[in-house]
């Protein structure tokens, strides 16, 4: 499985989820009044199901800035955390924010796409919560020579990366009043 994060426009959202909705119950999306909507629409296959089609124009029409993808390791980082004494509000909101549907509703809820979205005020609290752990310092790797080498390259981003990447996004959306979203891709 593989897990991208976004900023995600709160604002915007709210703002264009009634014509996203109606246009998800009626199967007419290109009469869409939703300015830069017309070249995502050019890029979807029109035969994948409506509530898919709505899915990738919530991406693209809420999401904010460059994606952060994680092939591997949230699980592990958010094992690290749990073992701090500081870490488990971090470990359980990073948990929900990967198993949970929150803000996904039926008319966008697909297998693949937007699988959770946070509200500005729950990633305020979150961005709270990771500036309380300045760095994660998983387990010491070893000090050098092949055993490092195969390390790195078999679990390619170590945990700690993956910690300051979503620590860096969360303190974003926070300053800009963003939410954030995720993607999952099986």
């Amino acid at each position: 499985m593989r897990w991208s994060f976004f900023m995600f426009d709160w604002e915007k959202f709210e703002e264009i989820k009634p014509l996203l909705q109606e246009a998800t119950r009626t199967g007419v999306f290109d009469e869409l009044s939703i300015p830069n909507i017309a070249e995502t629409l050019r890029s979807l296959d029109r035969d994948a199901p409506r509530s898919m089609i709505a899915n990738a124009l919530v991406a693209d029409l809420c999401g904010v800035g460059d994606w952060v993808s994680f092939p591997k390791g949230l699980h592990e980082m958010i094992s690290i955390l749990r073992r701090k004494s500081n870490g488990e509000d971090l470990a359980e909101e990073l948990g929900r924010l990967l198993s949970e549907e929150q803000g996904v509703e039926w008319w966008f809820r697909a297998d693949e796409g937007i699988s959770n979205i946070f509200a500005p005020q729950r990633t305020q609290m979150i961005s709270v919560c990771f500036r309380a752990i300045p760095q994660l310092k998983s387990s010491k790797e070893p000090s050098g020579g092949l055993s490092l080498l195969t390390r790195r390259l078999l679990q390619g981003e170590s945990v700690d990366t993956h910690y300051r990447i979503l620590n860096d996004m969360f303190q974003d959306c926070a300053e800009n009043g963003y939410g954030i979203a995720v993607w999952k891709e099986n």
